[in-house]
This record gives C-alpha cells, structure tokens and sequence, in this order.
C-alpha cells in the first residue's frame, strides 16, 4: 500500500468504530482468502463497482482509483476466477 493510501485509509478509518473496522477487515481478508485465482484483481474490481458512483462499462470500472490495473484485467479476472459460492454465502451469514 502506498503512503497515500495509507493516508486515506487513516482518515476514513478515524471515523470508525474500530470494532466494526476490525470486523469489516477481517470480512474482506476471509473474503480475499478464498477467491482463488486472480483474486488481486477480483478484489480491485470488487471494491471498484462497490465505490463507483456510474458503472457504464468495464472499462469504467478500470478508471476507478481503487483498480490497480490495466483495464483488460476485468476480464482476466471473471474469467479466471471460480468463487466458492459456498465459503462466500457463509461469510455473508457471520
């Protein structure tokens, strides 16, 4: 993470209960843990359309700050990726 980011994660997360914080971390670590194949970029593009204001393609979903990557990376990623619906549903249920 660079120290922008880290900047801004320091001031959202300021805010924040850090009960709720640490249990919102540990969510998206369980959940990047079981993603799988091209779960980096998944998890870019899960975090790119949970904070885009207008999604009109995936090519404006790899504008977003929050996809690392290059724009043909979307695809790579639902391509490649298989999710453990199971593991997923459950950790929607924790």
């Amino acid at each position: 993470m660079r120290a922008t980011d880290c900047r801004k994660v320091n001031e959202v997360t300021s805010n924040i209960d850090p009960m709720i914080f640490n249990e919102l971390q540990q969510f998206r670590q369980t959940l990047y843990d079981n993603l799988g194949n091209a779960r980096d970029a998944l998890f870019d593009l899960m975090d790119a359309v949970l904070t885009s204001a207008c999604i009109v393609s995936f090519v404006s979903l790899s504008q977003s700050p929050l996809f690392r990557r290059q724009w043909s990376s979307t695809y790579e990623a639902l391509r490649d990726s298989r999710l453990p619906r199971s593991k997923v549903l459950k950790l929607g249920s924790v």
